[in-house]
């Protein structure tokens, strides 16, 4: 559905802006503050009144009057249009994290910067600054480009400065949970008095990815002699497989859904420490607190994986899932199944796994023998 065009702003007028809560005009073509006798921005919704006389005043230093020249469009612009959008049509966890990646752009750029100056150059330099790896880069650059794209589709530029920016190699990160960590992971978390221990655990004992276990209801579970078997119809593959996801418990894992059942018979089972459902911003959040604690008592690099010691994070417990699966005997195809991946990825990610677990299979036959 295309979204509804805007006429151009003319250079004198004022408007709110929702980024900041403030009133802005854009006077010379630069996106200013309106500021009250103090010094002050004028801030609220509600202070129009106040807002047009400072623009009247303003107008008069400059010597502009009410003109009708066109004003360019400034990048601060640009990102108030877009988070207005897709306030309307995106879920909150998808918009706060789209508004965290956007705003450091903003920042990064400044607000007055005239969008059509804007070059594929100066997101680059962004990313280049931020601690992040190819896959959240891309994601990033991905909510900026389509911020533009708006500003395009509003006529509030004539074209997208950054279309076709190149993106970075996507990575998969494979890490895996040793047994030693995951004792330690379940310790601390306890002495902390952290919930996020039975998401772990949980996560480790099915496969499910973050969000997925985070999602879980008593309406999604269903109850049987063999254990719970939890049916979810929104998940990451939905759309591809037009298939519900089925996430299988053994016997630890049914007895934690029915005892979370007990405690939460409405809303999610996993709860963060405020009682809400856990978020992704939540759950990395607490993961963050737990490595500083885990670091703290067993030293940095402890929550690391392999040569290169890469960080263990939430999604390790889905791999590690696999991992413990595979060396149990099950087949790529039968753990692809479980975790609601494809052949290809689970053949790409845990090969080396399933070779060395039939060399070890085999040379233990051989011992028997």
């Amino acid at each position: 559905m295309s979204i509804a065009s805007k006429p151009r702003r003319t250079k004198g007028t004022y408007s709110f802006r929702n980024f900041d809560q403030c009133w802005y005009s854009s006077i010379t073509g630069k996106y200013l503050p309106l500021r009250d006798a103090a010094g002050n921005k004028i801030k609220g919704k509600n202070n129009e009144p106040a807002a047009k006389k400072a623009w009247h005043l303003l107008s008069l230093q400059v010597g502009l009057g009410q003109s009708g020249q066109t004003a360019p469009a400034t990048v601060g612009e640009i990102v108030d249009a877009y988070l207005d959008d897709i306030k309307k049509r995106v879920a909150p966890t998808t918009y706060e994290k789209n508004k965290t990646q956007i705003l450091g752009f903003l920042k990064y750029v400044g607000d007055t910067k005239p969008a059509n100056s804007t070059t594929k150059s100066d997101l680059k330099d962004f990313l280049d600054s931020r601690p992040w790896g190819n896959n959240e880069c891309n994601r990033a650059a991905d909510t900026v480009v389509a911020a533009f794209f708006n500003a395009v589709n509003r006529e509030l530029i004539a074209k997208n400065p950054l279309a076709r920016f190149e993106r970075k190699p996507r990575v998969a990160r494979v890490t895996f949970i040793s047994d030693k960590q995951e004792e330690v992971i379940m310790t601390v978390a306890q002495k902390m008095k952290s919930p996020l221990d039975n998401l772990i655990r949980f996560m480790i004992l099915t496969g499910a990815r973050p969000d997925e276990a985070s999602r879980i209801c008593a309406m999604h579970c269903e109850d049987s002699e063999v254990g719970v078997q939890v049916v979810l119809h929104e998940h990451k593959t939905a759309r591809h497989t037009g298939q519900p996801r089925i996430i299988r418990c053994n016997k630890e894992a049914s007895e934690m859904i029915r005892m979370l059942i007990k405690q939460h018979p409405e809303g999610p089972l996993f709860r963060s420490k405020t009682g809400q459902g856990w978020t992704e911003y939540s759950r990395e959040g607490a993961m963050r607190r737990l490595r500083r604690r885990i670091e703290k008592e067993y030293g940095k690099g402890f929550l690391t994986y392999g040569p290169k010691r890469e960080q263990i994070v939430l999604y390790s417990c889905r791999h590690t899932f696999a991992k413990r699966a595979i060396l149990g005997g099950l087949s790529l195809e039968q753990v692809a199944a479980l975790m609601d991946n494809s052949p290809a990825i689970c053949q790409a990610h845990y090969a080396n796994i399933a070779s060395c677990g039939n060399e070890l299979w085999s040379k233990l036959l051989s011992l028997s023998n």
